[in-house]
């Protein structure tokens, strides 16, 4: 487990992930057509949220130790609060400017990432606080997280429609894939070399056979197992990432400040 020393090649992860979501939606927005037939378009949606969880929890793996009041003070602080705040922003914009109604909670659609986050931060807390049942505690854990679905078909719709989908089947195993890698963080960079062939290799395999624009056809009578092979896909991905950052992260580090004059005109 690591302590609460700086780790930088996550400051550039962090950088690259937010460059995907930008680079993904504006393909999205400004490039007409079939965007399923976009190389780049499906390489970034095959990952990019589940990196972004997988960071999430990088940096949430040692929550168990503060007290539950202290964590959810912090999480809400953290991650609602923005949703809370620019939602408000944005229901005023639709009331007052547009006039097509008012929307409390649009923020929580909108930013559903956040409230994601922060729920998969409170179930890796439940799993993880009591250290003799840590490992049963994620197991479970994430065996609920893939009941959920179910779950939500027996909840009165009057309900449901209040609660937006935080895709918690898909994303509370990213972030603790996340934290798995914060706890093995040292292991991780010793075999970090064979850990990116590995994983580019099952990545490349899954993402060309099932996300890419020359993927074979699906049978949707199996989607969820279709939908697990394209987590299992998108963790991949985002340790071959990772694990490509951390060996290269010292060749990085050297010519960054090369290129410094350049983006400040100096």
């Amino acid at each position: 487990m690591l302590s609460k020393e700086r780790i930088e090649s996550f400051d550039f992860i962090k950088f690259i992930a937010i460059l995907l979501v930008v680079w993904g939606h504006g393909i999205g927005y400004f490039i007409p057509g079939d965007h399923s037939m976009n190389w780049a378009y499906t390489i970034i949606y095959s990952f990019h949220m589940p990196l972004f969880m997988m960071v999430t929890g990088f940096f949430g793996a040692n929550l168990y130790k503060r007290s539950f009041r202290e964590m959810i003070s912090k999480k809400f602080v953290q991650l609602l609060l923005p949703v809370l705040s620019f939602g408000l922003l944005l229901s005023l914009y639709h009331a007052v400017i547009l006039k097509d109604g008012v929307r409390f909670l649009y923020g929580f659609y909108n930013f559903w990432f956040l409230p994601s986050a922060f729920m998969c931060a409170v179930m890796f807390y439940l799993a993880t606080k009591i250290r003799k049942y840590r490992a049963v505690g994620v197991v479970t854990m994430l065996l609920i997280s893939q009941l959920l679905p179910v779950i939500s078909n027996h909840v009165p719709m009057i309900v449901m429609q209040f609660m937006p989908d935080m895709d918690l089947q898909r994303m509370f195993p990213c972030y603790v894939a996340g934290a798995f890698i914060n706890s093995w963080y040292y292991e991780f960079q010793k075999n970090r070399r064979i850990i990116f062939i590995v994983s580019t290799v099952v990545y490349l395999l899954i993402y060309l056979s099932l996300m890419s624009p020359v993927r074979i056809s699906f049978d949707q009578g199996y989607s969820y197992l279709f939908g697990l092979v394209r987590l299992v896909g998108g963790i991949a991905a985002s340790i071959s990432l990772i694990s490509l950052v951390e060996l290269c992260y010292g060749v990085i580090k050297k010519i960054a400040p090369l290129f410094l004059p350049i983006l400040t005109n100096e």
